[in-house]
């Protein structure tokens, strides 16, 4: 029993390359081109026949929030304005999933990491602050 050398090992030559690119442009399918952006889409909730609606109230509400959340934060009201539109925002994120940007979602964790490294912050204000991070980083 021998092998053949070169002509049997050129015959069975896997192209990695080609499998890696391959892999790679295979993506989640999404059937909105709305949300192709959006880091977690329940491919169920799409499915729903008044997801449009969902949708609407989902954009219309995250805008509201972070509207809110950098408008407390600018004016330096922690309470009751950074508190209660934080809150808003872990129910969001309960109802609706990660419904915004992967980008977005990096600017919210640098800004409660901020917060709470800020002089002089309360210790109720940290516990609030390691709330919304750990809805986050789950």
């Amino acid at each position: 029993m021998s092998i053949e050398s070169s002509e049997s090992t050129d015959s069975f030559k896997i192209d990695y390359d080609t499998i890696n690119e391959e892999a790679s442009e295979e993506k989640k399918p999404v059937l909105n081109p709305d949300l192709a952006n959006l880091q977690n889409v329940n491919i169920f909730v799409q499915q729903l026949p008044y997801f449009d609606k969902v949708k609407a109230n989902a954009f219309q509400a995250f805008n509201e929030i972070k509207r809110n959340i950098l408008e407390s934060v600018a004016i330096n009201e922690i309470r009751p304005g950074l508190v209660h539109w934080s809150n808003r925002f872990i129910i969001f994120i309960h109802e609706y999933g990660l419904f915004f940007t992967k980008e977005e979602h990096v600017q919210f964790i640098k800004l409660y990491i901020e917060i709470m490294l800020t002089p002089d912050v309360d210790l109720t204000t940290v516990d609030m602050c390691f709330d919304v991070l750990e809805e986050l980083l789950k």
